[in-house]
């Protein structure tokens, strides 16, 4: 497991540091793994470094030192710490609406009469 080890202080292998780990292999321990592909991209090879503790670009989002992450299968939300507390309000209760949403879809109506769309539409075209 965990692809290649690094050799150790006395140039064996083992050490037990790993550099690279499989996508399988991360599952297997229990941990999602969410993303739009791999890629085997560095900085290192063409002499620029890295930072730690700036803010990074991603998916057209800034994301800045301390915000906070959360994820699931349907994506990613980043939190400045500072509003976690609104997130969290925010997010509450979001299961039981769908699954509330679920059961009057397998009740017959549409998701426009539950979405209130038609409604909306009708304003639109008027």
């Amino acid at each position: 497991m965990g692809g290649d080890d690094d050799a150790g202080g006395d140039g064996q292998r083992g050490s037990g540091r790993r550099y690279r780990w499989e996508y399988h292999e991360i599952q297997e321990l229990g941990f999602p793994v969410y993303s739009r592909g791999k890629s085997t991209r560095t900085t290192r090879l063409h002499g620029r470094g890295g930072d730690i503790n700036v803010p990074i670009q991603i998916g057209g989002t800034t994301v800045n030192p301390g915000d906070i992450a959360i994820g699931n299968e349907d994506g990613v939300l980043f939190v400045p710490q500072d509003r976690i507390d609104e997130a969290i309000e925010l997010c509450s209760g979001i299961e039981e609406r769908e699954a509330e949403m679920i059961q009057r879809l397998e009740n017959g109506e549409s998701l426009a009469e539950i979405t209130d769309a038609n409604r909306l539409i009708s304003k639109i075209e008027e």
